[in-house]
């Protein structure tokens, strides 16, 4: 990935593991039909090695205007919330809550 000056390197931020199921950041969204790169996580049974879902929790927002890596907003945390979903926050301080069967991603903020 090539990232100008102006756009630090995205945050490292460490799959979640629940039931057998890893939740991870999609980095590469190659062979997903998308005009939006960023936002998306997978599902994917550990055992199996299968992904179980791929899905956009959020949409970036791209500015005409501005550099194309000023819009990339990536995944800045991701832990398990209280009722056993994935609550993901992104760079911009946008938090969600992600159905870890569905892939259905709820805003929180």
């Amino acid at each position: 990935m090539e990232l100008s000056g102006s756009r630090k390197p995205p945050p490292t931020v460490a799959p979640v593991e629940i039931g057998g199921v890893r939740f991870e950041q999609v980095m590469d969204t190659t062979g997903i039909e998308t005009d939006d790169h960023r936002g998306w996580m997978r599902a994917t049974d550990i055992s199996a090695g299968q992904v179980l879902w791929t899905r956009q929790i959020y949409r970036s927002k791209s500015h005409d205007q501005l550099e194309a890596s000023s819009g990339l907003v990536y995944f800045s945390h991701m832990s398990v919330g209280p009722d056993g979903a994935i609550i993901v926050e992104n760079e911009s301080g946008a938090r969600f809550s992600v159905d870890g069967a569905t892939g259905d991603a709820t805003p929180l903020n």
